[in-house]
């Protein structure tokens, strides 16, 4: 047989050759494998965690999976049967024929699975020795598409088949024939020698090896095997093998050329799957690389795309702690790159490709502690030109591996450049290769080190074991035989580069290539997909405008309210920079993967919308955008433009207007169905553009139709022409030339596109033989001037329509003098329905040029308009973003474009391509609807002389139109805001400031005070035409301290700049900068608060007053200065409803005035008028701030103490001060509940309470939430809670969401369309921007309803939003009254407290001691996922009511009290409350500590001490909560748990800290101030009575010395009534009391002589005892009434009292006789019940007989029910009185008293609310 049969497992000869005896044993029987199946719901893709506690069923193998994409996770148990033992290696193969990932139980990754018979096949999973010693446990993930996706008819290129199956091949135990497999690595490199050419000496001596090896191996004899690889070791060298690793350290790495042998895997973020697929390919491919790492030593290896990290920290973080790892510790894990993808170069704006290194090198900083110093892009279509210089300024030190050169971009910078003579990222260790990469070496005579990058890749996977196994053979070929080409292994691309340039003498003995490196290829990537780019070009704009007004409007911000929207802007950023990979952007991936980019563009369009909205709303805060709601514009007001690009410009604006609209009349141009209008806006100056009208030396445009047929649109510059459908003329009036060329015409062209294979990527060079120059079929005039002039054009080809918007302005594209009108084309109706069409726009001018020049990203580049040499024929098609000129000496043209890139001059002739229609791998690209435009601009000079790029900025960036409504507060803002003033560019033309943005490294999370008031802002500029330039970069407005020019990283670059300081009232600051040609420059300005100047120096109102008047109506801007305003308000900064009051007062004020203004005017002239006028403004002005203070003012008083007794308030630590805020809260006082919505404020250093009322706060309420946040200058924010009738007898809840400013002290009701459902007891966290929200109850009475939902408020977006987690998932049961705290991961959960109701038993109260993680994402809150904490280190014991509150300096959470309900039966409720003190760390994983009081020095004679030990429950005293558990959550060992409370007993110790300790308590309320404790309150239970506590302590947590009572609380001082319901008193006299004085009357304190407080009897009267003279029987004393009203004797009491006792003493014996019916014991209460207890036991049972009693359903029935059972309930509660009293009367205990019932004395329990 030949060489290539002796291998193969197919084939005539496969049962003879080696691959007959490459396994010694396998099985898949039952007893060896075991295997289930789950399969997540459609479109879903379940972490581990979710999968591994699915339901799973059995599968077999030959079954099938699918459709395309989906995901299926498989259950795996091996157990290797004992006969294998004496195998050296056992290993399962699992072949699903696509791809899949293996997981420990645990859930690490291990390595992936590639199923299939191609060279990619990777099934097997080797099991370790600890493995075949028992069953094996372990999972496999499988994903539905092959390495490259599953593309139709098998060729990979084609649109995926979306209901692609694969089948389950293999999953067998396999005993693998270790030597047979090492014979074939060395069999395949001998063969591949043998092959190679050209022939050498090596060669002949491998093939007779490889002959002589076939000759000698003998199928079925395992000797021949050993003699095989014997003859092999002829080549290899004797005992090579033995070395293993050592191989790499024989030999010299000296030669021909010393191959750099590095692991790569290079993995396309989207391509021919969606970047969800990647996600997987990212965790397959480097899991599989740490596997090979722990084998293989010598083997390093390389990653880019630091968006590959993030997800993987995201959703695989043990795999990310491995990497992490080995990345820092091990090194054989590489990062380089530095971007944040692997981009496209060609496409992308400059500052894209900045914020890509910018994020990519921040990341991996902020992960691995270090930037990259290797710039790898090693697959993109080509590299730009400003590559180079981007590279440097961003910490890459001169490497860009892909033979090599020294690189220099347009600017001149230099990176020394390796592009690997191998040709390929992904070799597989094949000989050839080696062989290729020494020989194509094109700079031996210099250095013949290459590097030579090998593993799968494109679609992820790696190196594999044979390629390792390969490259060690090539290794000992080398070290046997000089000449092999030496391959090194152990070193990075660092180390690489280090030795290129200590080889080349730093670069210096390469050659040098500057500008582009173009591909020769991929062409039409210029132009697919066009959607696509113009989302990206749209959003880059967006971007840079968002960030220049959120900068202005931080930097005018002095309260603090508005924060930098950083972490929205790097959610934008992050997503548009994935969105740029390199074939994502330039459109050559499928469908899928487009439709999930064009929701990120679509996301960061909203976002950016919304924080323009908030930039404007500091900037303009009385203005609208006209963009947004045209229709706004219903009064008089004022138009503004808003100038992004900060250069002047004077432009005709397209304005949609309401035929109604009052600024119709105002337009110098309206449409003729009325529905928009054309205003002509001057930004020629400084300051916000102006509407104008019509200037007086402007000539109007027109449009005619000539009777020779032609349409010709006419400007004062410009002539365009129509004839016969094409452009016949474009004729300059100045110069009187003709633009086009003679007997020529423009217009659109189409040609064949049928490229050779790449269908989306290329277009051919033959494709423009193939033209069909199209011609509009219908012209027609649409507009006529004055101030545009539009033709609308259609064409027809095909299926298609093509529909433009022809426009001539009456303005020139620029200010300069001499600007020709700009010629738009804007589409209006493209349906584009061709395929394998191409659709460009040409323009034949007569222009003579060899050159043309095109806009690169900061920067031009000039290429050949001839086709010389063959680099020039290549350029037939190439890349430009916003214009590409055509100038000769004197004259020139350029076009400009909004979102186009494919760009061709040849000769005088231009090109634009507009559209293109591949079929694969998309098969519907392109088609459907378009939206793009262009312009053609004819300019008199070179192209160095003309405006084009500023002509080409202003074409892409529209001005912001704001409409500002005539009030003055409004007006004010026109002058006052800093909008007004630019970062100018003086000096230079040649120069542009592209970005205007805040630093990195600022602090956004509160402005206010950051760095004393400081804040950073970055300017990037860059030289736009290719010459050095000198210029001052001005700032007005600002007090700039400090400039200093940095790189892209915004690290320091030098020493400071000096800075000019010229005026003092408008702080102009210049900076000066110098400039090579197309040099980038990035500027950080530190600028500090603006300094309080001399009250002197400063304008007076009046002085500062500017009048202006617009149709009679004053309209004129305010300037005024704020000290002259009053002090209590922070300035008319007005809202609408404000406006509309300030317009009413202004109007009547003037109608007031108006004679009297008549005869000043008269009397003392025109001048004396107007300050007169003036004079009125100002009484306007005054009187309308007044009445406004008035109507907003906020009550502040100094209280004499901390808040009244109440429960379930807010306690809240000040986010931005060093102050406590309790808010709302309740008193029950046994009898009635009071509810407050109070706000109190306590200041530590002088111990203070302030109280705070506000006009406009929520209602009363108790059990809501509160959260802090320090944005805006510090706010709290509170949602829900409850409201009860006094008592009780009906509840409401709320869901209304309030924001408290904690400066203003004013409350703001934030009003969402979508916010969680009405509740109580729910708990917020604030976690970054993002306001977390739990659970809760909801009870309105008869039944308590837990709730388990998760919403997030984005206070940035101010919305609510709810959170969906998959059925499987694991979180928290439903709950209330738990601790939310947050953490640095999410938020922290524990404890809490529901109720569980089952059918046909009673109610049972849970307390919860679970605690678990919220693991969040900013970026996408769908990706939040719970995750269950272990109890470890010393955990509080079961409780409810445990109070917790976050103590930000430790990163802890701070467990105070609490109560635990032991209800184990219906004869047992006891309750234990507590009042010690526990930590919990929040950091991961979370651990509990005790914080113990310290011990304080013992002094000389001190008191003994003694410890008294109290066992509190147990685990297993605690089954109703475990058991409630089990249910939802999965069982966790409790690590050191301890159950012992350890009381310290003092004898005659004054000092001992534990007598400082607060008394027993739950529900207390705390807050922590720096690292102090402050407790407030608490509910405290004695007996049956309910106590509501308000002492104050304070405890330095850092000391833990002991407590400080600020405040005791008087218990005694508290009065606890009966209610109609229950009976609440604990004494006798208490009980006699009430008989005597009704039920409304309570008493405060124990004595007789306390003071009566309260109210009487029924009729609300307070009862006096009257005194009676004593009588010496006493037996017919009048004691009072029964209940009849007739008159009572003492005997008649005491034989009634008697009666009573005899009954109850029987009803208490026969409530405890077991034999009782079922109807008896629902019908009667039992002893120690109140009646909320009684019905929730029997509920059912007066329901039914409700039922045969009443016609009523639903709600009714059961209050019908209720009724019923209070009637019952009455009858009986005379006798459960008196039963109580018996039960006191005989000394029984808590414990005994309970017996009789549900209830207990030992406190109040279930029949409390505050339970819930």
């Amino acid at each position: 047989m030949g060489l290539a049969k002796f291998v193969p497992f197919w084939g005539h000869y496969s049962s003879h050759n080696l691959s007959s005896v490459l396994y010694l044993d396998s099985t898949d029987a039952i007893t060896a494998v075991k295997m289930e199946v789950y399969t997540p719901p459609a479109g879903t893709k379940p972490t581990f965690e979710e999968a591994s506690k699915s339901k799973y069923k059995p599968v077999k193998k030959g079954e099938s999976f699918g459709p395309s994409w989906s995901n299926h996770w498989f259950k795996i148990a091996v157990k290797v049967p004992k006969e294998w033992a004496k195998y050296k290696r056992v290993q399962f193969e699992f072949d699903p024929g696509c791809e899949g990932l293996i997981y420990t139980p645990q859930g690490l990754p291990v390595h992936a699975i590639v199923g299939g018979y191609s060279g990619l096949r990777r099934v097997e999973y080797v099991l370790d020795e600890h493995s075949r010693q028992s069953t094996h446990h372990f999972y496999i993930e499988i994903s539905c598409n092959g390495m490259f996706g599953v593309p139709q008819g098998g060729n990979e290129i084609e649109p995926p088949d979306p209901n692609r199956t694969f089948s389950l091949d293999k999953a067998d135990l396999i005993a693998p024939n270790l030597e047979a497999w090492a014979l074939m690595y060395d069999f395949n490199l001998l063969s591949q020698i043998a092959t190679s050419s050209p022939s050498t000496p090596i060669c002949d001596r491998a093939l007779n090896a490889a002959n002589e090896i076939m000759s000698t191996f003998r199928a079925g004899d395992d000797k021949t095997i050993g003699a095989c690889r014997k003859i092999a070791e002829r080549i290899l060298g004797d005992g090579w093998e033995k070395d293993g690793a050592q191989v790499w350290e024989k030999g010299q790495e000296k030669g021909a050329g010393l191959m750099w042998g590095l692991g790569h895997c290079h993995i396309d973020t989207f391509w021919l799957w969606p970047a969800s697929s990647t996600k997987q390919k990212v965790a397959r491919s480097w899991s599989s690389q740490i596997y090979l790492m722990s084998i293989y030593p010598e083997h390093h290896f390389s990653a880019t795309s630091a968006q590959h990290f993030q997800w993987l920290e995201r959703l695989y973080p043990k795999l990310f702690d491995a990497v992490k790892e080995n990345i820092t510790k091990k090194g054989q894990f590489g990062v380089v790159g530095g971007t944040w993808v692997e981009m496209d170069t060609n496409i992308p704006s400059g500052e894209a490709l900045c914020r890509q290194f910018l994020y990519g090198q921040n990341f991996f900083k902020s992960r691995f502690g270090d930037t990259c110093d290797t710039f790898v892009l090693p697959d993109t279509f080509g590299y730009s030109s400003q590559l180079p210089q981007i590279a440097r300024l961003s910490g890459a030190n001169n490497k860009f591996p892909h033979t090599s050169f020294n690189w220099a971009g347009i600017d001149g910078s230099q990176i020394l450049t390796h592009m690997t003579p191998v040709d390929t990222y992904n070799a597989q260790a094949d000989y050839g290769e080696i062989m290729k990469g020494a020989t194509a070496n094109k700079n031996l005579e210099v250095t013949g080190d290459a590097l030579y990058l090998f593993g799968n890749g494109d679609g992820g996977g790696g190196p594999t074991a044979p390629m390792l196994e390969k490259l060690r053979r090539l290794r000992a070929v080398a070290n046997e035989n000089p000449g092999v080409p030496v391959v090194k292994m152990g070193g990075h691309m660092d180390d690489f580069f280090e030795r290129l340039q200590k080889s080349t003498d730093n670069g210096k003995k390469l050659p040098s290539w500057k500008g582009e490196l173009y591909f020769e290829l991929h062409r039409g990537t210029y132009t697919s997909h066009g959607l696509m780019k113009r989302d990206n070009r749209t959003n880059e704009l967006l971007l840079r405008d968002v960030e220049y007004l959120s900068t202005m409007a931080s930097l005018e911000d002095e309260t603090g309210s508005f924060q930098y929207p950083k972490s929205k802007l790097d959610w934008c950023w992050e997503h548009l920079l994935l969105c740029q990979q390199h074939d994502v952007l330039p459109g050559s991936a499928i469908r899928l993967a487009y439709d999930e980019a064009e929701r990120y563009h679509v996301k960061i369009r909203k976002l950016s919308a919304e924080m323009i909205d908030a930039a404007y709303r500091i900037l303009l805060p009385n203005s609208t955008s006209l963009a947004d709601n045209p229709l706004v514009v219903a009064g008089k007001g004022k138009i503004v433009g808003i100038n992004t690009l900060r250069v002047p410009r004077r432009e005709v604006v397209k304005v949609p207007v309401d035929a109604k609209g009052a600024l119709k009349g105002s337009m110098a141009q309206v449409c003729r169905g009325g529905t928009h209008g054309y205003l002509l806006v001057d930004a020629t100056n400084d300051g916000l553009a102006e509407v104008k009208g019509v200037f007086a030396d402007m000539s109007p445009v027109s449009a005619t139709h000539e009777s020779t047929g032609e349409f010709v649109l006419k400007s004062s510059s410009i002539i365009f022409t129509i004839k016969d459908g094409r452009i016949s003329s474009i004729f300059d009036v100045e110069l009187e030339r003709e633009l086009i060329a003679e007997g020529e015409t423009g217009g659109l062209v189409i040609y064949e596109d049928m490229p050779n294979y790449w269908d989306a990527w290329d277009v051919e060079i033959f494709h423009l033989e193939t033209p069909t120059r199209l011609k509009f079929s219908s012209v027609s005039i649409a507009e006529n001037g004055p101030l545009r002039a539009t033709l609308a054009v259609k064409a027809q080809v095909g299926k298609s329509t093509i529909g433009f918007n022809i426009s001539l302005d009456a303005v020139g594209g620029s200010t300069n003098k001499g600007s020709r009108s700009l010629i738009r084309f804007e589409s209006a109706d493209i349906n584009w329905r061709e395929r394998h069409k191409f659709l460009k726009f040409e323009l034949p001018t007569d222009i003579s040029s060899a050159e043309a020049t095109y806009e690169t990203q900061f920067g031009t580049v000039s290429r050949p308009t001839h086709r010389n040499t063959s680099w020039d024929q290549a350029k037939f098609e190439v890349c430009a973003h916003k214009f590409a000129d055509l100038s000769e000496f004197g004259y020139g043209v350029g076009i400009v474009n909004d979102c186009k890139y494919g760009h061709a001059v040849e000769g005088g002739v231009m090109r634009l391509s507009l559209l293109r229609s591949s079929t694969a791998p998309d098969a519907e690209q392109d088609q459907g609807a378009h939206q793009f435009s262009f312009g053609i601009y004819p300019h008199t000079g070179s192209f160095l002389e003309s405006d084009l790029p500023r002509v080409a900025a202003a074409f892409n960036s529209s001005l912001h139109l704001r409409y500002i409504p005539d009030t003055l507060a409004a007006m004010k803002t026109i002058t006052t805001s800093s909008l007004n003033f630019n970062f100018a560019v003086d000096g230079g033309r040649n120069v542009l400031a592209e970005t205007i943005k805040r630093a990195e490294n600022d602090k956004f999370s509160s402005e206010k005070g950051v760095g004393k008031g400081e804040k950073n802002v970055i300017v990037r500029l860059y030289e736009a035409f290719g010459g050095q330039a000198k210029v001052s970069l001005k700032l007005t407005g600002f007090n700039v301290t400090s400039a200093v020019l940095t790189n892209i990283l915004e690290e320091p670059i030098g020493k400071p700049l000096g800075l000019k300081v010229d005026g003092f009232e408008d702080e102009l600051t210049s900076v000066e900068l110098k400039f090579r040609a197309f040099e980038i420059k990035t500027l950080k300005l530190t600028i500090a608060e603006k300094p309080t100047r001399d009250a002197s120096l400063r304008p007076t109102r009046l002085q500062s007053l500017i009048i202006q008047h617009n149709q009679q109506s004053l309209i004129g801007s305010l300037k005024i200065s704020t000290t002259d305003m009053p002090s209590k308000t922070k300035g008319p900064t007005l809202t609408k409803a404000q406006q509309k009051a300030a317009a009413k007062a202004s109007k009547k004020a003037a109608q007031s005035k108006k004679g009297e203004k008549k005869e000043t005017k008269k009397a003392k002239g025109k001048g004396k008028g107007k300050e007169a006028d003036e004079d009125d403004l100002e009484a306007i002005l005054d009187s309308f701030q007044k009445e406004w203070e008035t109507k907003h003012a906020v009550k502040e008083e100094i209280a004499s103490g901390p808040p009244s007794r109440r429960a379930n308030a807010t306690f809240t630590a000040c986010p931005s001060g060093n102050y406590l805020w309790c808010i709302g809260g309740e008193y029950y006082d046994g009898d009635r509940a009071t509810f407050y919505n109070d706000v109190y404020r306590y200041q530590p250093e002088k111990d203070e309470w302030r109280l705070f009322a506000s006009p406009n706060s929520p209602g009363p309420r108790s059990a809501h939430c509160c959260v802090a946040s320090p944005s805006g200058g510090g706010k709290l924010y509170i949602f829900g809670g409850e409201y009860a009738s006094p008592k009780q007898t009906s509840f409401h809840h709320f869901r209304d969401f309030w924001e408290f400013d904690v400066n203003s002290h004013e409350w703001e009701r934030i009003e969402t369309k979508v916010k969680p459902s009405p509740r109580s007891g729910c708990r917020m966290a604030m976690w970054k921007h993002f306001i977390v929200l739990f659970g809760g109850f909801y009870d309105l009475g008869v039944r308590t309803n837990y709730l388990d939902d998760l919403w997030v408020f984005d206070t940035q977006l101010y919305k609510w939003k709810q959170v969906e987690f998959p059925v499987t998932a694991q979180r928290p049961r439903a709950r209330s009254g738990f601790s939310l705290l947050p953490a640095a991961e999410g938020v922290v959960l524990h404890g809490g407290y529901c109720k569980v109701f089952e059918k046909g038993k009673r109610t049972k109260g849970i307390a919860l001691e679970d605690t678990w993680l919220l693991r969040m994402d900013p970026d996408d809150i769908g990706k939040f996922k719970w995750e269950k904490r272990r109890r470890s280190g010393y955990p509080p014991s079961v409780r409810s009511g445990c109070s917790m509150t976050l103590w930000g300096a430790k990163n802890m959470g701070v467990l105070f009290g609490g109560v635990w309900d032991d209800d184990r039966d219906e004869e047992t409720l006891e309750s234990v409350f507590y009042n010690d003190l526990h930590g919990y760390s929040l950091a991961h994983p979370g651990r509990w500590v005790t914080m113990n009081l310290k011990k304080p020095k013992k002094k000389a004679g001190g008191g003994r001490r003694k410890a008294k030990v109290i066992q509190a429950p147990k685990p297993e005293d605690q089954a109703a909560t475990s058991k409630a558990d089990e249910a939802y959550n999965t069982d966790d060992e409790v690590e050191e748990e301890d159950y012992t409370v350890r009381v310290v007993e003092e004898e005659d110790d004054p000092d001992d800290p534990q007598k400082s300790i607060p008394l027993t308590r739950y529900n207390t309320m705390m807050a922590i101030i720096k690292n102090t404790l402050y407790i407030y309150g608490g509910i405290f239970e004695n007996d049956s009575r309910e106590y509501t506590l308000d002492d104050f302590y304070s405890l330095s947590l850092d000391k833990l010395e002991r407590y400080n009572c600020l405040r005791s609380s008087g218990l005694e001082e508290e009065a606890w009534l009966e209610s109609e319901e229950e009976d609440g008193d604990s004494d006798e006299s208490d009980e006699e009391d009430e008989e005597e004085g009704g039920s409304g009357r309570r008493r405060r304190g124990g004595g007789d002589d306390d003071e009566e407080d309260g109210e009487g009897g029924p009729e609300g009267e307070e009862y006096v005892k009257e005194e009676e003279e004593e009588d010496d029987d006493g037996g017919d004393e009048v004691v009072g009434v029964d209940e009849n009203g007739v008159v009572m004797t003492r005997r008649e009491q005491e034989a009634k009292e008697a009666a009573l006792r005899e009954e109850a003493t029987k009803f208490l014996g026969v409530s405890k006789d077991a034999a009782r019916s079922l109807e008896d014991t629902l019908s009667t209460p039992l002893p120690g019940e109140v009646l909320r207890d009684f019905y929730d036991r029997t509920r059912e049972y007066w329901t039914g007989k409700a039922h045969s009693h009443s016609d009523n359903r639903g709600k009714m029935l059961r209050k019908d029910g209720f009724e019923m059972a209070s009637q019952r309930y009455a009858e009986y509660e005379p006798i459960l009185k008196e039963i109580e009293r018996i039960q006191r009367e005989a000394g029984l205990e808590a414990e005994d008293m309970g017996k009789g019932g549900p209830a207990t004395t030992g406190g109040v329990g279930e029949a409390s609310r505050n339970r819930r």
